[in-house]
């Protein structure tokens, strides 16, 4: 199975998984099962788009530029995000008007996305790149509310699972700097960026889809990339933590990495024993699933099938339609759900 299958699989799931949201605010009656099945099928998307950015970030030429692409079409994404899927977009009375634009964040917050902008202009030692422009425009993007009429154009305080994607891409290109040494940083450079990363993961994570539990999901890849094995094993331990017991129990995220760190080894009855305790621990943690859950947790697992399937071939397909699925598809689900 080529990267070109797995990017089909994932849009469509995701697609899918939109789609249901949308009918669901358009139509109160459409819940139940239905809803249900469209949400639970959307489940296998992102689990494969975080194994396509750190397949990618190994085979990039060049991290700058894949940084770069990501912020810009997480910049780029988030008026569609915004106008597909805010609630109250749908709500009776809602209706176009003239633009406004407020602030949606407060002072402190405003400061601290400043220093993190500061703080990643520093680590390249204040040249000028590309990615300046774009997280800039990123960060801007999170600190306004624009509004037409009483439909909502752009929320800050709502950010699409882009914003985990890029922040965990960041994450996984400063683990790598420090775990192989690719790329001939100094010190003051990876502590600049761990600073940026730190603010944003503090301001911008909890108000993003997946948000924390999205940057888990990525870097736990990124360490099991040796082992396609150990990567899919990776994502089911990841949805049964993430479904049942993330909510109420967060700081099982170092049980995660644990975990994580023995399916890289060779012993095959360590792998073993890391499965089976983590899935009892979680059972017994989450007091047992509800038929919901369950149908969240099986989706988001049957996403190692073709993980495991994948054959390292690219296959058909251009880079840039890949990036254009996620806004392209919101911007024509929001419009037709509010004009249709």
């Amino acid at each position: 199975m080529t990267a070109f299958a797995l990017k089909l699989i994932a849009g469509v799931c995701m697609a899918i998984d939109h789609l249901g949201i949308v009918l669901s605010y358009r139509n109160p009656a459409f819940s139940g099962e239905e809803y249900l099945a469209f949400r639970a099928l959307g489940r296998v998307a992102f689990p494969l788009y975080c194994f396509l950015l750190v397949n990618g970030l190994e085979k990039t030429r060049s991290r700058e530029k894949y940084l770069e692409r990501m912020l810009l079409f997480t910049l780029l994404s988030q008026i569609p995000f915004s106008l597909a899927l805010t609630h109250g977009n749908y709500m009776p009375g809602a209706a176009w008007g003239p633009l406004t634009l407020t602030l949606a964040r407060e002072p402190r917050q405003l400061l601290l996305l400043g220093l993190a902008f500061a703080l990643y202009a520093g680590g390249w030692a204040c040249r000028p790149r590309k990615s300046w422009l774009y997280m800039g425009l990123c960060l801007a993007a999170s600190c306004l509310r624009v509004t037409a009429g009483n439909i909502i154009l752009l929320e800050g305080r709502g950010l699409s699972v882009m914003v985990t994607l890029s922040l965990g891409l960041g994450a996984a290109c400063l683990l790598d700097g420090l775990l192989t040494r690719k790329q001939a940083y100094r010190w003051y450079q990876y502590l600049c960026w761990a600073g940026a990363l730190g603010i944003l993961g503090v301001v911008l994570l909890p108000e993003a889809d997946y948000g924390l539990a999205g940057l888990v999901l990525i870097l736990g890849l990124y360490l099991c990339r040796s082992s396609r094995f150990a990567q899919g094993a990776y994502v089911c331990l990841w949805s049964w933590w993430y479904f049942a017991v993330y909510f109420e129990y967060g700081f099982w995220v170092l049980l995660l990495f644990a975990c994580c760190y023995g399916l890289c080894r060779k012993k095959v009855w360590l792998r073993g024993l890391v499965l089976g305790a983590f899935a009892l621990v979680s059972l017994l943690l989450s007091g047992g699933y509800s038929y919901g859950m369950n149908a969240y947790i099986i989706c988001t697992a049957l996403a190692a099938v073709p993980l495991w399937l994948y054959d390292g071939r690219r296959g058909p397909g251009s880079r840039l339609g890949f990036y254009l699925v996620y806004p392209v598809h919101l911007l024509l689900l929001g419009l037709a759900g509010l004009l249709l």
